[in-house]
This record gives structure tokens, C-alpha cells and sequence, in this order.
């Protein structure tokens, strides 16, 4: 944005809850009767301020061309009200008008009259209102709030506050925005600035932002994020899911799933009731924990820290791995760096490590190594099968047997059960407590 124009021509449009008496325009047609929809154009001046303060009432905010503010009131009585009409469209009070700071836009319906309408229409409020207000293109901030509406905003060359209590939709948009939906959903498209804030009760859907920041949180609903340039943090209950963001990310989900895919910058932490499931991440680190499901990663340039309760699945990661599977099992795949644990109730299956594997574990479950260029350290309830490592080697198996072939280095192994060597090119220390050690050619 302009800042010339961002600081000397801007409108601020204030959507926002008001329970004044006293400011109200009531406009009458030929009979006398007060008129369903007003109407009024303003000029706008650089620098003023145009306030809209509404209460029980939709909203459409647009802009048009020129230095004008066009505003549209549309107000329709429920249709089992009709008799009473008149006196309900003169209790609804309108204002349009100018002040020394600028142009105010309000509608909304005093407290007592709201206490007799529940009284007697069974319903507050007996009539539906929308509020259309077109705004210059130039440099314009648009803040808006209902309290019993919803929202469409777009087309705005500043930034946007809102506040619904229904769904708000807000695209094309400038500048940075901060949106609320008190019971409804969130939708936001091509923002140029940042999404400072984004609450909803329902679905939170973000798409195209440029700003360096995206905030967002649904507190029953899922979450969607997709072509943000800069960092995201995104909680949610339900599902999250976020694609294609340019810095690092952040997201919890309460009770259920976290998916990512291609993060320039790093998933700083990832968390979720449910799955987790990352991939395709540039950054140098990614830090991510199911409490109750299962894991996944792959493609990681960086290291890789997890934890889940069920399985882990890792693969291609281009530093060291930590990872934990606290009742399920652990596989690893294709790690440039070490992999510095890897521990599981059941199976643990290691393949193609660069560097060590200084702690791999299972507490009830086998264990599977093959083709580690370092050292290797194995530990395991059950049966240890170990194949092509470069370095020494330690394999422990509390209740099974250990079968190791081409070892590059020393060879330390205990077990319960059979052990059985081939290819050792160093020294082998070897102890079975109740089965045979056999070497093989």
C-alpha cells in the first residue's frame, strides 16, 4: 500500500454495537408512513472518518470508484408482523449523518424497545436489516462490527477489523485485517497484508495471503490454510489442514488431525489428538507429537523431533531424527544425519542412516537395522536383526535372538536366545544365556 496515500486519504469505517437514544433519522414516505429502505450518498474528504455502527444487522462492504460513500439501509418486517409495520420500522432507528470528524452510519434498536419486541413479537428482533456501504478505492480502512449479522467485505484498499456474529466473509483486501465470527465461520481470500487475527466458532478457510503473518483459530470447527507467504499459527478443534506456506508453522488441533505440506521455513511445533501428517518442509527443524494417533513424515530437510502414541513413519530426512512411539512402532527411512533415538513399544525398523544410530529401542516389540554408515546401538525385547554397518555395533535382546551380518566394526551382543554373526571385520564380544552363538561364512 501507498503509504502517502494509506496516512492522508483514509476512511474508517467502524461497524460497532450502540445503544444511543436520540440519534435517529426515521424517513417518511408520501403517506407518512416510515420507509423500509434509506438511502444516502456522502463525499468523503481525505482523512475522515466514516463510521457505521450497527446492531441486529447483516453487512456488505465494497468499493466503488470516485470520492463518494453510498449507503444503502434495507430493512424488511417479518411477514407475521406486517400488521404492526409501521411501529416497528419507526422503533428501529437509523442515522446517517456528518460530524466534525466525518460521516456516521448507524442503526440499531434501543434496550427497552428490545424488551417489549420479545415481549410481544416472540423474537428479537420482528425485522431483518442489511447494511450496504460502498467506499472509495483509495487507501481506505474499513472497521466493522455486528452484533447479531454477518459480514461480506471486499474490494478494500486498507486494512479491515471485523467483528459478526454470524459468517464473515472477507476478500481482497490491501492491507493487514483482524476478523472475529462470535458463532460462524471465516472465510478470507487474497490478502495483501497480514491476517493479525482470525477467530471463529465454525470453519476458519484463509487462502492467498501475502503479509508476513497469518493468525488463526476456529474454537469448534476445522481450519484451512493454503498460499501464505508468511509465518503460520493455526489452532483449531477439529481438523487442520495447511499447504504452500513461504515461513515457519505453528499448529495444535485439539481433537483431531494436522496435515502440512510444503513449508519453506520450519514447523516450529505440530500438534494434534488425532494424525499427524507433514511433508515436503525446507526448514531446518520440525517438531511435531500425536497424544492419541498416529505419525508421518516425509521429505524434511532439516531434523525431525516427534512423538506419537501409535505408529511413526519417517522418511527421507536430511538431518538427525528423534522419535518416539510411546504403544505403537517406529520406522525410519532414508536419514542423512543420525538417527539419535528411535524408541517404540513394538517393532522398530531402521533403514539407509548416514551417520550413527546412537539409541534404537523396543520395549516389547523386534528390532530392525540395515545399512548405516556409522556406529549402531540396539536394544530390544524380543528378536534383533542387524545387516551392513560401517561402524561397532552394541545389539541387546532381553528375550529373543540376534542376527548381525557385515559389520564394519566391532561387535558387542547379548541376547536371551540364538545369536548368529557373519562378516565381522573387527573383534566380537558375544554372550547368549540360553542359546548357541553361531558364525557363518
Amino acid at each position: 500500500m501507498n503509504t502517502v496515500i494509506y496516512q492522508m486519504q483514509r476512511v474508517l469505517i467502524v461497524v460497532a454495537m450502540s445503544a444511543m437514544m436520540g440519534y435517529g433519522e426515521d424517513p417518511k414516505s408520501a403517506g407518512g408512513s416510515p420507509s423500509p429502505t434509506i438511502e444516502k450518498t456522502l463525499v468523503a474528504h481525505p482523512g475522515e472518518t466514516l463510521q457505521v455502527n450497527s446492531r441486529y444487522a447483516s453487512q456488505t462492504i465494497d468499493s466503488q470508484e470516485g470520492n463518494q460513500v453510498s449507503v444503502v439501509v434495507t430493512r424488511r418486517v417479518l411477514e407475521q408482523y406486517e400488521h404492526d409495520a409501521d411501529r416497528i420500522l419507526r422503533e428501529h432507528e437509523v442515522e446517517i449523518s456528518r460530524h466534525d470528524h466525518g460521516i456516521t452510519i448507524y442503526t440499531d434498536v434501543d434496550d427497552a424497545v428490545l424488551e417489549h419486541w420479545q415481549a410481544d413479537y416472540k423474537t428479537v428482533p420482528p425485522l431483518r436489516v442489511h447494511v450496504k456501504v460502498l467506499v472509495p478505492k483509495q487507501g481506505y480502512d474499513v472497521v466493522a462490527r455486528t452484533t447479531f449479522g454477518s459480514q461480506d467485505i471486499q474490494n478494500i484498499n486498507g486494512s479491515v477489523h471485523a467483528d459478526a456474529r454470524q459468517d464473515a466473509i472477507i476478500t481482497n483486501v490491501l492491507g493487514d485485517i483482524e476478523v472475529n465470527s462470535i458463532f460462524g465461520a471465516l472465510t478470507i481470500r487474497d490478502i495483501g497484508g497480514s491476517v493479525l487475527r482470525a477467530k471463529a466458532r465454525e470453519k476458519v478457510d484463509i487462502k492467498h495471503v501475502k503479509g508476513p503473518h497469518v493468525h488463526a483459530a476456529s474454537s469448534f470447527g476445522s481450519l484451512v490454510l493454503d498460499d501464505i507467504a508468511g509465518f503460520a499459527n493455526a489452532k483449531a478443534r477439529e481438523d487442520i489442514n495447511i499447504s504452500n506456506v513461504g515461513r515457519d508453522v505453528e499448529a495444535t488441533s485439539s481433537f483431531g488431525r494436522v496435515t502440512i505440506r510444503n513449508v519453506v521455513g520450519r514447523v516450529l511445533d505440530a500438534k494434534a489428538r488425532e494424525k499427524v501428517d507433514i511433508k515436503h518442509v525446507k526448514g531446518p527443524h520440525v517438531h511435531a507429537a500425536s497424544s492419541f494417533g498416529s505419525l508421518v513424515l516425509d521429505d524434511i530437510a532439516g531434523s525431525a523431533n516427534v512423538r506419537a502414541r501409535e505408529d511413526v513413519n519417517i522418511s527421507n530426512v536430511g538431518r538427525d531424527v528423534e522419535a518416539t512411539s510411546s504403544f505403537g512402532s517406529v520406522t525410519i527411512r532414508n536419514v542423512a544425519g543420525s538417527v539419535l533415538y528411535a524408541k517404540a513399544r513394538e517393532k522398530v525398523d531402521i533403514k539407509a542412516v548416514r551417520r550413527d544410530i546412537l539409541d534404537a529401542s523396543s520395549s516389547f516389540g523386534s528390532l530392525i537395522l540395515d545399512d548405516v554408515t556409522g556406529d549402531a546401538y540396539a536394544h530390544a525385547r524380543k528378536a534383533i536383526t542387524v545387516s551392513n554397518v560401517g561402524g561397532d555395533l552394541s545389539a541387546f535382546s532381553s528375550f529373543g535372538s540376534v542376527t548381525i551380518h557385515h559389520v564394519g566394526g566391532s561387535v558387542r551382543a547379548e541376547a536371551r536366545g540364538d545369536i548368529e554373526l557373519k562378516d565381522v571385520a573387527k573383534e566380537a564380544s558375544i554372550n547368549s544365556s540360553f542359546g548357541k552363538v553361531r558364525r557363518v561364512e
